[in-house]
């Protein structure tokens, strides 16, 4: 028989057969039982619990035992409002600025838990337990998450379903990897992490992580790697280059640009998951028909006369 656990924020009054089922060395299931029979069996007890009453004694003595043997009483346990500060004790989390983000994940983290927990109906979704230790293992990947001036990362990539990726097929960030002919597989990886790179951006920004103008200085320095590489890549380019190495040129520009935004923090003097910087680089080349010079980003060595249709397009 499973556990039945009872968790209550009241305090079961001694010597009642609740007080004698709980967790430790004070707990007699014999004594309990005993006791639930005599109120059970009460022929003047309360009638709003008679037929409950009545059920516990049909049951076999063998039955009733190993029933009440199952029952846990968890009494006095902490109200919601003390709930928070409880858990972090527990799991060693300190007072720190991200202290509630940090819990906030775990206790997210914990209701998928509990919910492959509680399966029934599909056996291979179902978990048997959580151990101790796997707890503990999630704690610490979250906390060093937070840790130290690292901006926390509260996206999980995944890939992007295919309604998801014809969303952006208009868009300038497809286009701009169609100019270069850039394989249907490799947009899609692109655009997984512009999709995300541009949720944590807004995260940050709405949780006050980031301020707007560090977000400015950042896409700045982005630029400037974006531009080292442009200006180096097409240093030997000329107008009568043919298109499919036009194509190559840009792949090069754009594959450089990818590993130097990869180590670009978000903030000085921390570590930033690679996918932002690369994720941000392309937001910034989805912008490159209207940003101002210091902005726009493009991968192939025309992009500026191929962004001219789309804009004059805009303006009518």
């Amino acid at each position: 028989m499973p556990l039945l656990r009872l968790v209550s924020t009241q305090v079961a009054p001694a010597d009642t057969f609740l007080s004698m089922l709980r967790s430790g060395a004070d707990r007699d299931t014999r004594a309990a039982l005993a006791r639930m029979e005599k109120i059970a069996g009460d022929e003047n007890g309360a009638d709003g619990t008679a037929k409950d009453r009545e059920l516990f004694m049909a049951l076999t003595p063998s039955q009733r035992h190993q029933l009440v043997d199952a029952i846990t009483v968890d009494d006095g346990a902490p109200v919601m409002s003390d709930l928070n500060p409880s858990l972090a004790k527990e799991l060693g989390i300190t007072p720190s600025d991200h202290a509630q983000a940090a819990l906030d994940d775990i206790k997210g983290w914990w209701y998928g838990m509990a919910v492959g927990l509680l399966e029934r109906k599909n056996p291979q979704r179902k978990r048997p337990a959580v151990s101790a230790q796997e707890l503990m293992c999630r704690r610490d990947e979250v906390l060093d998450r937070y840790a130290g001036k690292n901006l926390p990362i509260t996206e999980t990539l995944r890939n992007l379903t295919q309604a998801e990726i014809a969303g952006y097929e208009d868009q300038l960030v497809v286009n701009q990897m169609r100019w270069i002919s850039l394989p249907d597989p490799e947009i899609a990886m692109h655009l997984r992490e512009y999709h995300y790179a541009r949720a944590q951006r807004s995260e940050w920004l709405r949780t006050f992580k980031i301020t707007p103008e560090r977000l400015g200085e950042y896409e700045q320095e982005l630029h400037d790697e974006w531009e080292h590489v442009f200006r180096r890549r097409t240093r030997r380019f000329h107008g009568d280059m043919p298109a499919p190495e036009r194509e190559s040129l840009g792949q090069a520009v754009l594959d450089d640009t990818m590993d130097r935004a990869a180590d670009r923090p978000a903030r000085p003097g921390s570590i930033t998951a690679p996918w932002i910087g690369r994720g941000t680089m392309h937001s910034l080349a989805d912008q490159a028909d209207t940003a101002v010079p210091d902005r726009a980003v493009g991968w192939h060595p025309d992009y500026k006369d191929l962004c001219k249709p789309r804009e004059e397009t805009q303006d009518q």
